[in-house]
């Protein structure tokens, strides 16, 4: 119950750090705030905490390396994202985003532009965010993280229930 409970936190911490991340670039190309991101109803992307747990669980071996975790985080997160879409689409017949205006991208899932920003965001994510991260949810005693994650966990399943509901309705 632990691990599960550590490994739903650091998904909802980056979900979360997406959510900001993306709200502030969208706010600023479109000279407004723009606080409705995505299909949850919650300040959280959930793709940004996939990217950030399998960046933290499989990325961190190329930390000695910016070139090879630059090149890693590029194409796992575009992967992830280009999977995203289609599953997204598949499910709810509707599509987040499109990249279709942008230059050398696939299908509108993915394009290079974000790709080079997901690989920047690996080494910013291997290199600085998750060390303090562990660090601080190392500091934690079990039991606090065993009751955070679940409380985090029943609200996103609420989040995710509602959010479909509303979806198809």
């Amino acid at each position: 119950m632990y691990n599960y409970c550590l490994l739903f936190i650091i998904f909802f911490t980056y979900s979360v750090i997406g959510y900001i991340a993306e709200v502030t670039c969208v706010s600023m190309q479109s000279e407004k705030l723009v606080l409705s991101r995505g299909f949850l109803i919650g300040p959280y992307l959930p793709i940004f905490g996939i990217g950030g747990l399998f960046m933290s669980l499989y990325l961190t071996k190329y930390d000695n390396s910016l070139i090879e975790l630059f090149i890693m985080s590029m194409v796992s997160c575009l992967t992830i994202e280009y999977m995203g879409s289609l599953l997204l689409e598949k499910i709810f017949k509707l599509r987040w985003w499109d990249y279709s205006n942008k230059k050398y991208n696939i299908n509108g899932r993915i394009c290079l532009e974000t790709g080079v920003l997901f690989g920047l965001g690996g080494i910013i994510v291997v290199k600085l965010v998750n060390p303090l991260l562990n660090r601080l949810l190392l500091s934690i005693p079990k039991l606090i993280i065993i009751i955070i994650g679940i409380i985090l966990s029943l609200i996103f399943i609420t989040d995710l229930i509602i959010s479909i509901h509303i979806t198809y309705n």
